[in-house]
């Protein structure tokens, strides 16, 4: 058999970035196979071309999975077994996946012909392999207990657990089984929901503040803060918001806590947070408890995230999906879509209001995030263009894409803004981003980034009604260190909610306020340190 592919496959494995314990059982798994087939092929010649056969299908399906997870480690930094992997296959709809497939086609059809290549290559050499054995003339005396002795190796490295993964027909069931284990822990998510959140009245939530109160809570998608113009980003992505600078406070270290919108909501919106995922099983979430304290709850989202619209939107007295399309990554349906059911919730008669507007904001494909007339940058050349000179094309177009869907999320909290201000009564939107994007910031791509600081650096805002806002004591808000998982006992201190396990400490606008070490993936978080990688290396 020829063994040409080993340096090659583990060459270009290692400078994918994949972990060297996944590449070696990868590279060695044709012999590891190779070997029982050879094995049987010497024991019993008359079969020969089925197994040949078969060990070019094997073939196949290893070239495939191989280039999956090289390409999940060279783009994400991730193996087709993290949890972020199996979150986005089983939450993704039907369509969405065809559109990512569909965007992907070129290198889908180029690592369908290197499959198929691997495979004919792979049948080759086993038929050249056994057709040599055939020639040696063993007598079946002799050949069935050499091809005995050929079965050993094989199947007792296949008892090794690494090994066992890096074969194919035994992975992709595993991530199956996995990812089926999950949808099941989903599907009882509801019940969760409610079962935590009758524990609202143990809680004894209690609101303190005026007869009148509206709080708005706009949780946007996928922004960096790197690109406001708000935080000093050379392109002017932030117009409106900094002509109202002075009504504004700017939060200027806040990070997230993960990568992935589920998790991250799960963690600001309930008491779960980096220490403890499973708390939000147990405990009630803000909305929630905002709604035991009187407040009429409306959640507006142009996300199409059942996940997210099951565990938040089915508590809200008003629940209106504004998205409209095939429920996929490539369609296009504006943010814009949240302003009338949002004015029609400011008419409402209630009280007290709690408006959350979940946006689809800088989600990939950047492109389809505003309308045509927001569509300005990247036409003329300047600092950012200058700076991503050395980067990929479609990189540069990607962060022109991305800087003109943030400049949209601009102008709609600008909307919001405006409107909320011919309320009566006491009135604040307070804005934060889900997690950020790594746009050709830190690395050579674009998208979700789980490990590099990039990732992680949103932007959070606040603006209020009241006379005198922001005074000088609010004005020492904006260098807080946060991380966004103990958000929740922010927003209930903005909605005025006291309840008998509060944490002062993590109350961003309370003077109990305490800052605390953060982290991304487990690892201390120093801001502009942490997380950068030297150059040439890349993420685990």
């Amino acid at each position: 058999m020829n063994f040409g592919w080993l340096p090659l496959v583990v060459c270009f494995g290692l400078l994918s970035g994949a972990a060297p314990e996944r590449v070696v059982p990868l590279a060695l798994m044709p012999l590891l196979i190779g070997l029982p087939f050879m094995a049987l092929s010497l024991a019993f010649m008359r079969f020969k071309p089925w197994l040949a056969g078969l060990y070019g299908l094997w073939g196949l399906s290893w070239a495939f999975g191989a280039g999956v997870e090289f390409y999940l480690a060279s783009r994400y930094q991730l193996l087709p077994q993290s949890r972020e992997v199996i979150e986005a296959l089983i939450h993704a709809p039907e369509n969405e996946i065809r559109e990512m497939a569909a965007s992907l086609v070129v290198p889908l059809m180029a690592g369908g012909l290197a499959a198929v290549g691997i495979a004919f290559w792979l049948a080759a050499s086993f038929v050249w392999m056994t057709a040599l054995a055939g020639r040696l003339s063993l007598p079946p005396l002799h050949a069935l207990p050499a091809g005995a002795i050929m079965l050993v190796l094989p199947l007792a490295l296949h008892g090794n657990s690494v090994v066992e993964r890096a074969d194919p027909v035994a992975f992709w069931p595993s991530i199956l089984q996995e990812g089926l284990a999950l949808e099941r822990e989903e599907a009882a998510l509801d019940e969760w929901r409610r079962a935590a959140n009758a524990h609202s009245g143990e809680w004894r939530p209690v609101y303190t503040g005026p007869e009148e109160k509206t709080v708005v809570v706009v949780i946007g998608e996928s922004s960096n803060r790197w690109d406001w113009s708000l935080y000093g980003y050379p392109r002017k992505t932030t117009p409106g918001l900094d002509a109202l600078r002075p009504e504004l406070v700017v939060f200027r270290d806040a990070i997230s806590s993960y990568g992935n919108t589920i998790v991250e909501l799960t963690r600001a919106l309930t008491p779960a947070h980096v220490g403890d995922d499973e708390a939000w099983r147990t405990a009630p979430s803000v909305p929630a408890l905002a709604k035991a304290a009187g407040y009429k709850l409306f959640w507006l989202t142009n996300q199409s995230t059942a996940y997210t619209n099951i565990l938040f939107g089915g508590e809200a007295d008003v629940f209106k999906l504004v998205y409209r399309g095939r429920v996929g990554r490539h369609d296009r349906s504006l943010d814009g879509r949240l302003l009338p059911p949002f004015e029609a919730a400011l008419a409402d008669p209630a009280p007290r209001k709690l408006i959350i507007l979940h946006c689809l904001g800088s989600h990939e494909d950047y492109a389809l995030r505003y309308p045509p007339e927001f569509d300005v940058f990247g036409h003329q050349p300047d600092a950012v263009s200058d700076s991503l000179s050395s980067r990929w094309w479609w990189v540069r177009q990607a962060r022109d894409a991305y800087d003109n869907s943030i400049l949209y999320t601009d102008h709609l909290l600008v909307s919001a803004i405006t409107r909320l201000k011919g309320l009566k009564g006491d009135a604040s939107l307070f804005y934060f981003s889900d997690h950020a994007q790594d746009v050709g910031h830190l690395t050579a791509s674009h998208g979700h980034q789980f490990w590099l600081e990039s990732g992680f650096t949103v932007p959070m805002i606040l603006w209020r009604n009241r006379p005198g806002f922001p005074d000088a004591y609010e004005r020492g808000l904006e260098s807080r260190p946060y991380q966004t998982d103990q958000l929740d006992w922010t927003l209930l201190s903005l909605l005025g909610i006291g309840t008998l396990h509060d944490e002062p400490q993590h109350d961003l606008l309370g003077p109990a306020f305490q800052p605390w070490q953060r982290t991304i993936k487990g690892k201390a978080y120093v801001p502009g340190l942490s997380h950068r990688l030297p150059e040439g290396e890349t993420a685990p």
